[in-house]
């Protein structure tokens, strides 16, 4: 009997081995037994009472599950990862940074919205946003998914931050 789609669905719990090329799961009334076909499927071919003594299913009685191919997950793209809000706390202040998903950047001190709003994007592997009056701040995305104020461009012309002044925002969301 194969189970597919348009079957019963038959939900189980419970502690299962693999041995040698079978896998045995629990029951109430000792053990299953299923072979593992070449192509994933499971047939029931046998049950193992609570005494150890095994008794083959006959091959009109045994039962394929059908493995259920999982679909790949979508990878992020870089800028889904860094949407989100970072935070910074420094001398009793917090800052926090909001990139959100529809390219908005906003800039909030000790909960408090600040005029400092813009756009932002992914360039080249950072994070580049653009306020109101035309400067760019460029913010680069760490591996432990923070980010960091490493530069700012004004005039066309990038002007990288010294490494003593450089701050990062911890992802808090």
């Amino acid at each position: 009997m194969k189970m597919g789609k348009g079957s019963f669905f038959l939900k189980l719990a419970g502690k299962w081995k693999l041995v040698e090329n079978e896998v045995h799961t629990d029951s109430n009334f000792g053990q299953n037994v299923y072979r593992i076909e070449p192509n994933g499927d499971m047939t029931f071919i046998a049950g193992i009472d609570k005494e150890g003594k095994r008794e083959e299913r006959p091959n009109g009685s045994q039962m394929t599950w059908e493995k259920i191919k999982s679909k790949p997950v979508k990878e992020l793209t870089l800028r889904e990862k860094v949407i989100g809000t970072y935070e910074l706390k420094k001398d009793g202040i917090t800052g926090r940074a909001v990139l959100l998903e529809n390219g908005v950047y906003e800039w909030y001190v000790n909960g408090k919205k600040e005029a400092e709003e813009g756009k932002w994007k992914v360039v080249n592997g950072e994070i580049h946003v653009e306020t109101k009056d035309g400067r760019i701040l460029v913010l680069r995305i760490n591996k432990d998914k923070s980010i960091t104020n490493i530069a700012h461009i004004g005039d066309g012309e990038r002007k990288d931050f010294p490494k003593e002044n450089l701050e990062s925002l911890k992802k808090i969301k």
